[in-house]
């Protein structure tokens, strides 16, 4: 039992690194598209900011078997 144990703990995350690894599923579970205006033509980025206007995010659609 203890060998099982072992290979649980080995590939499950740490506590330490639980607060990690759920920020990488978050960012998993998101798309990055262009951003668009009103009309749907797509937001120019103002290359005087830090922050990139020209995209956003959006949730990913989940995939359906089969597809």
């Amino acid at each position: 039992m203890n060998f099982f144990k072992k290979i649980i703990s080995f590939f499950s995350p740490h506590e330490a690194n639980k607060e990690a690894v759920e920020k990488i599923k978050s960012i998993l579970k998101e798309d990055r598209v262009r951003a668009r205006n009103s009309k749907g033509h797509y937001v120019a980025d103002d290359p005087d900011t830090e922050e990139n206007e020209a995209y956003t995010t959006k949730k990913a659609k989940k995939k359906r078997r089969g597809e």
